[in-house]
């Protein structure tokens, strides 16, 4: 039996939760994976760790703007339910006016 309350949008905040994790762990495993290699295969200047975590952070970056194209194109359709606060900013003018004043004093000799 299908409830009669409409199904709730999920908040596009929690959606993007989960990708610094998913950051981390993939940094995480390509680093550990060229730290493997460089002792099972030594070289003097550890380049597997080097060139597996530079892959590992390229990856993490591909995904997170992957994940965000995604997103925003839920947000879009009306999916996910995008709840942005509004924020009320006073205007500054860059140049203030001063308002004329004369200086030209009396002499009341």
């Amino acid at each position: 039996m299908k409830s009669l309350l409409p199904k709730k949008k999920p908040n596009k905040w929690l959606a993007l939760i989960n990708i610094p994790i998913q950051m981390g762990v993939v940094i995480f495993l390509f680093s550990y994976l060229g730290n493997w290699l460089d002792e099972k295969y030594p070289n003097p200047n550890s380049l597997f760790v080097k060139v597996f975590t530079l892959i590992g952070v390229a990856l993490a970056f591909y995904n997170i703007n992957r994940q965000l194209k995604e997103i925003n194109e839920l947000v879009n359709a009306g999916f996910i339910e995008a709840t942005i606060n509004e924020v009320n900013v006073a205007y500054v003018d860059p140049e203030p006016v001063i308002p004329e004043t004369n200086f030209i004093s009396h002499n009341t000799k």
